[in-house]
């Protein structure tokens, strides 16, 4: 089999996109495949919305995501910008209690970027040439070790763990949001839930979590 064949079996079987695609492809299939990722079982929305929500909250990331791969902005003000505009696009159009919160936010941000640095890194492998490399490589390259670790199930029970090779031992928020706990399957917040404005003192637990993993 041809290595390019190869490269667009598996572009097309995990992003529906070929090498012959747009860079502009590329950044609507990274959007998409994050969102499936992160709405899948947890989000709710009120009947007759979630596609109109969807769509612009897609066209949102996408022209964030493409200002920041082509200007010197902060990531960590890109990140937090961007999960404040999602959450607010989502305010009042879900259905209690699986509210859009910052859990699901950070989610799909952090899946976008996540899944644009493995295409930009497949499309490399075969050749430099294609449009959304030669724009946005460089930038993806300088910002990689900046980008957020998505949290979800595993990362947070890992995290949490007290033994184990990559055991951090780090505290979790538990269920009842008012205290951080060792991490328990049944007790610990899903990620899914994570919304650090309802934690008071806690507010800035997500991105000091992010930091101790860091």
């Amino acid at each position: 089999m041809k290595c390019t064949d190869a490269i667009n079996f598996l572009l097309y079987s995990y992003f529906e996109v070929t090498i012959d695609d747009s860079k502009e492809a590329f950044i609507n299939a990274a959007i998409k495949r994050a969102h499936r990722d992160a709405s899948s079982h947890v989000l709710s929305v009120k009947e007759g919305k979630k596609e109109n929500l969807k769509q612009k909250c897609s066209e949102l990331i996408k022209g964030e995501v493409e200002t920041l791969l082509t200007s010197e902005r902060v990531y960590a003000e890109f990140h937090k910008d961007l999960c404040k505009a999602l959450k607010e696009k989502y305010n009042g159009n879900t259905n209690s209690p699986l509210d859009f919160t910052y859990g699901i936010a950070q989610k799909w941000v952090n899946m976008t970027l996540k899944y644009l640095c493995i295409m930009n890194a497949i499309l490399k492998s075969n050749s430099e040439s294609h449009e959304f490399s030669k724009e946005y490589s460089r930038k993806l390259d300088d910002i990689e070790c900046c980008l957020h670790v998505p949290i979800d199930s595993f990362i947070l029970e890992a995290a949490g763990s007290k033994t184990g090779d990559y055991s951090l031992g780090l505290e979790i928020p538990h269920k009842n949001k008012k205290e951080l706990r060792s991490y328990s399957g049944s007790g610990s917040l899903p990620w899914s839930r994570w919304d650090p404005e309802d934690w008071g003192k806690k507010e800035n637990y997500y991105l000091i979590f992010q930091e101790k993993i860091r």
